[in-house]
Order: structure tokens, then sequence, then C-alpha cells
């Protein structure tokens, strides 16, 4: 994958079969409403969530952890200053949908078998995320059927926490081949 033009790769973790991609960039004035353009390597059923937070200078720390052959992806716990917010990706090779245990406010989801698309974005006045999800994104000649399947989640904390943050955990219908789950934690500007 080719890192966006304007973005910064902050971190990628990869498992046989899946790989997932953390991008940051400071918004600007002539960001609302432009084109994100992500060039793959090879064809590949594909999930793209974008999110915008207020009052950050972006990402602070990542950290992650990989999944094989389970229901269940718990994210990695994380320790945070005062007024820290934590948001939470899950990456997974399975068709159905990923559910977040308490604690963790959905922003945006994605999940479809090979060749379909399905995404939502939940409209809550009070959310300072404003989330939006494209999946999965194939190209016109990339045989969809043969391309497998992904989901994704992108959850957070509804406002900013202090301390020992737990790992939510956010499950599917049936064991993935193979996920990856994210623990981003976004400082407050000095």
């Amino acid at each position: 994958m080719t890192t966006p033009a304007g973005w910064t790769l902050v971190d990628s973790q990869s498992t046989p079969e899946l790989s997932s991609y953390i991008f940051t960039k400071t918004a600007t004035a002539t960001d609302p409403g432009a084109s994100v353009t992500v060039a793959l390597d090879s064809p590949a059923a594909t999930s793209l969530t974008l999110s915008a937070y207020r009052n950050t200078p972006g990402v602070s720390t990542t950290t992650a952890t990989l999944h094989i052959d389970t229901p269940d992806h718990t994210a990695p716990d994380v320790t945070v200053p005062a007024d820290t917010w934590v948001v939470w990706f899950w990456a997974t090779t399975s068709p159905s949908s990923l559910s977040p245990s308490d604690g963790a406010i959905p922003r945006a989801d994605a999940h479809a078998p090979s060749g379909q698309a399905s995404a939502s974005s939940p409209d809550d006045g009070a959310q300072r995320a404003e989330a939006g999800t494209l999946a999965p994104g194939l190209t016109p000649d990339d045989g969809a059927a043969t391309l497998g399947q992904v989901s994704a989640l992108l959850a957070d904390t509804n406002g900013p926490r202090t301390g020992l943050i737990p790992g939510p955990t956010a499950t599917t219908d049936s064991a993935s081949d193979h996920s990856i789950t994210w623990a981003l934690t976004l400082e407050p500007l000095s």
C-alpha cells in the first residue's frame, strides 16, 4: 500500500491474510469534501475508515494485537495521561459485523462478504468523531469473488480519560481467520 498524498504512516501490522495501516493528517480548510486516494500493491478486499478528531495534534501512541481463529477480538490495554481520548480499530477477515463490549462507542463499521459493500456511520450529535467508512473497495478487474471478505469497526471512549483503560472486546458471529486490533491514543493540544 502506498501512503496517500499529504498523509503520514503512523504504524502498520500484518498477518498472512490481513494488513492494517494507520495514517494521520492535520486537516486544513481544503479537506472537507476532498477525496483520499489509496493505492494498493495488488487487488484485495479493502476497508477504508476515515475519522476526524478535534483539538489534538494527532495520534500519540499506537498498540496492536493480532488474533487468529477466534470470534473475540480484544484490544490492548493502554495507560494514558489526563484528558486523552482512546480510539480502537478492529479489522478482521470475517464477513459478519463486529459488536463492541461496553465502554467502546461505535463510530463507523463495515462488513460484507466478498464482492458486496456495506457501511454505516451512526448519527450521534454528541460525538466528537466524524467518521465515514468505505468497504470493501474493489477495482473493476479484481475478480471480486476471489478476494475474500473483511469487516472493520472504529470506536472510542466518547470523551477524555485518564489512567489505565482496559481494551474492549469486539465480537463476530463466528471465528475470524485473522484480525488486527488497535488502541490509539489522542492527547489534547498543549
